[in-house]
């Protein structure tokens, strides 16, 4: 089978596992908060103050909560730091690895898009993933350690099957890239490979087929990515979507006092 038939045949099924959890953990959950605020509503619980239409809060409550983090960061300076270097880095890199497989990949069969797969674009997009890829092997690595050292106080806080899972992802990465400008010397944008391309350049000096290596490790990288997506849904990462929305049900005020003892009611 060829690789990339491979790997749309892992996107279906990495696809439906985590559009079965996303319905399970984040869908049904919204349905029912929207379900108890309507309740309340009906029952006449929110009169005493203004009542919001949907469960999900402002948006400066989410980009607070779900993307800065505040809990976090005054909890603790480095366990923020930790979580901005995956957070975005990891939101920095599926960005342009879209970008750069859509347009350099895909799309430059039916179009032009020679920026993008051999002019200053594709520079620029190799550039951003190795950076961003850096980043968030760094924030990994140390989320990795800060759970080993720390790991009874850590356990309930970080899901350490996701982030090994992640830190795979992005090492098995950086591995595929070395392999590829180890069979292509001359790619005119190794310079932009900061990382694979040096990783590249040290495992040229070890004795090893790496020629017939490349399929297998690209392959691992494909099958690790695929089930690190299936997965998000059923691991905690889901707090980045239930984060906002549990500030709009811990809210003060007898609205929230209502919520709270409804919201508790349904789930016991």
């Amino acid at each position: 089978m060829d690789k990339f038939a491979y790997f749309w045949s892992l996107i279906i099924v990495g696809g439906t596992v985590f559009l079965m959890g996303a319905y399970r953990n984040v869908f049904l959950k919204l349905c029912f908060i929207r379900w108890i605020n309507r309740k309340i509503r009906e029952e006449g619980g929110a009169k005493v103050e203004r009542l919001e239409n949907t469960p999900i809060p402002e948006p400066a409550t989410i980009v607070r909560e779900a993307v800065f983090q505040k809990r976090i960061r005054n909890r603790s300076v480095f366990l923020w730091l930790r979580h901005c270097l995956i957070f975005f880095g990891f939101t920095a890199i599926f960005a342009l690895d879209c970008i750069y497989t859509v347009f350099g990949h895909y799309f430059h069969h039916y179009f032009d898009y020679t920026y993008f797969t051999s002019g200053a674009g594709r520079a620029f997009l190799k550039a951003g993933m190795e950076l961003s890829g850096a980043v968030l092997l760094v924030g990994l690595t140390a989320a990795l350690v800060h759970r080993v050292v720390y790991a009874e106080r850590e356990r309930t806080l970080v899901n350490l099957n996701l982030v090994l899972l992640l830190w795979v992802v992005t090492l098995t990465g950086f591995l595929t890239e070395a392999c590829r400008l180890i069979g292509e010397p001359d790619d005119p944008f190794v310079d932009c490979s900061f990382v694979a391309g040096p990783l590249a350049s040290a495992l040229r000096g070890i004795d090893a087929p790496w020629h017939a290596l490349a399929t297998p490790i690209w392959i691992l990288h494909a099958t690790v990515t695929v089930a690190f997506f299936a997965y998000l849904p059923f691991s905690r990462f889901v707090h980045i979507i239930a984060a906002p929305i549990g500030r709009s049900i811990t809210q003060d005020g007898n609205y929230g006092r209502l919520k709270r003892e409804r919201v508790t009611e349904g789930l016991l």
